[in-house]
């Protein structure tokens, strides 16, 4: 399941090639903490146009499965 469909994307701002995306973890002790904003910087990198990414992470509000896409689950 992608960080989107896991609710795990809280906002994308994007201004001239600049891209920032606010999301967050499950938990505050995820062990992925860097790794999940790595794999995300590094997938929007790829997209056309895009110069420059920040990760922003915020465990505000906190993450509940409540934010899981109903149409993503099996």
């Amino acid at each position: 399941m992608s960080v989107v469909d896991l609710g795990l994307i809280y906002g994308v701002e994007i201004d001239a090639g600049r891209v920032r995306i606010t999301m967050t973890l499950t938990t505050p002790g995820c062990p992925l903490h860097d790794s999940m904003a790595e794999w995300v910087r590094q997938v929007v990198r790829r997209v056309p146009g895009v110069e420059e990414v920040e990760v922003v992470i915020t465990f505000e509000p906190p993450w509940t499965p409540d934010r899981i896409r109903q149409d993503a689950l099996p």
